[in-house]
């Protein structure tokens, strides 16, 4: 077995993210250069977007040094199926995280990424929480939603400070298999067995506070942003449809917690 797989989902269908994506990959650039030091960390790496991702984003980031395998559509997103790849890996432990997140991570707080492997070893699934100012740079409409679910599945987990919905979680080959074999319904649930399922598989669970997982959503909307204004855009982005669906996300997460 090797070390510790980087495993990033990825649904980019505009191309917001392409021109930070081709930073990764130009030289003399810093984001280059601090992707260069925290990718020692990952032997392998492994990038699985959606169908519909603009090509060109994968091209940015397969010349950054990630390989790519197909990814699927659904209600889940692919993202059990993503795991099932990752597993197929000869690798002791899996870390995984949403790319725009990690990129993001990467740009504003890339010593706390250097500084990952001190701790990846010291339990089965270890969550990469949200310090309370990172949660708080996102809208309403989430810390609203995702603090409910996180405040009930902090009381099942016995962690007040677990945070499921970060979208990165360092699971070893345990507890990576516990979030496959759970059972379902695989749609964005995902989020909730994350954690959920090692926890009731008896996997030994840890929290870890970062600052890097604040809010990225912004990265993709700088045009719109100009445009209107930050709190302009953020009026448009916190839609009744956002809040509905983020509201539909949390009743499934906290079904989760329950059962």
């Amino acid at each position: 077995m090797t070390g510790t797989l980087l495993l990033n989902s990825f649904h980019d269908p505009e191309a917001r993210l392409l021109d930070l994506l081709t930073r990764l990959a130009r030289p003399g650039d810093p984001l280059r250069e601090a992707w260069l030091r925290a990718r020692e960390n990952y032997p392998l790496r492994l990038l699985v977007p959606s169908p519909s991702t603009d090509s060109r984003c994968v091209a940015a980031l397969q010349a950054a040094g990630w390989e790519v395998a197909p990814g699927l559509t659904g209600p889940d997103r692919g993202l059990w199926r993503i795991v099932g790849l990752g597993l197929a890996y000869p690798t002791e432990r899996i870390h995984f995280c949403d790319l725009d997140r990690f990129v993001h991570w990467l740009d504003r707080y890339p010593d706390e990424l250097l500084d990952l492997p001190r701790i990846w070893s010291s339990h089965d699934l270890i969550m990469l929480a949200r310090t309370p100012r990172a949660f708080a740079s996102h809208p309403p409409c989430q810390t609203i939603t995702e603090g409910t679910a996180n405040a009930v599945i902090a009381a099942r987990l016995g962690i007040p400070e677990a945070d499921a919905f970060s979208g990165s979680y360092l699971w070893n080959r345990r507890a990576a298999e516990a979030v496959l074999a759970a059972p379902g319904p695989h749609d964005l649930r995902f989020y909730a067995e994350a954690v959920l399922a090692p926890f009731r598989a008896g996997c030994r669970v840890g929290c870890h506070l970062v600052e890097g997982l604040e809010w990225e959503t912004p990265d993709q909307y700088a045009p719109e942003i100009a445009r209107l204004g930050y709190l302009g855009w953020l009026s448009e982005f916190e839609s009744p449809a956002q809040w509905r669906a983020r509201a539909e996300m949390a009743r499934a997460f906290v079904e989760s917690a329950l059962t």
